[in-house]
């Protein structure tokens, strides 16, 4: 018996360049504060360059950072006979993993966005091998909480992070 389980796909371009909104506003917060500001005319020009040179290469790597987290996304999940097979996109290019569900472990995770603003997401660990599903709130909750059930029922294992399964139910 197959069960499968679909997200929202989204493209690589569109998930790297949604998490790097950020980085022209503090560019542009940076420039205006150093050269415009009220500390404009009592830092030395050298000083300013080198803030900016700072900002720079913190910027680069940020721009590094986010380009492997938005990497891989996890567009389906499908629970066929005795394995799990997750299908998706690495950058754009797809991809189909498929492993034995008995020795998948499953983890509920609460990723904190903000002050009162979270997401759910569930981490598929197997051989040293990280999937995550949500991380780009591409999923449902329901879709999530049934895939939480459907393991549980394949498995007969414990979740880890099951103090978050009502929120599963209560949220989207």
């Amino acid at each position: 018996m197959e069960i499968s389980f679909k997200g929202r796909p989204s493209s690589y371009n569109f998930r790297f360049l949604r998490s790097l909104l950020i980085i022209p506003l503090g560019f542009a917060i940076s420039y205006l504060y150093l050269f415009q500001g009220k500390f404009a005319d009592q830092l030395s020009f050298n000083l300013k360059i080198i803030i900016l040179v700072i900002f720079l290469i913190t910027a680069c790597y940020g721009i590094y950072y986010q380009s492997q987290i938005t990497r891989t996304v996890i567009n389906e999940v499908k629970f066929t006979n005795d394995t799990i097979e997750l299908i998706g996109l690495d950058y754009n290019k797809f991809f189909k993993d498929i492993f034995p569900i008995s020795d998948v472990v499953l983890e509920i995770q609460k990723e904190d966005l903000g002050k009162n603003h979270h997401r759910y997401c569930i981490e598929f660990y197997y051989d040293n091998k990280y999937y995550y599903i949500n991380k780009f709130n591409d999923w449902s909750y329901k879709n999530l909480k049934a895939i939480v059930d459907q393991y549980k029922k394949e498995t007969q294992k414990e979740v880890m992070g099951m103090r978050f399964y009502t929120n599963l139910t209560n949220e989207d």
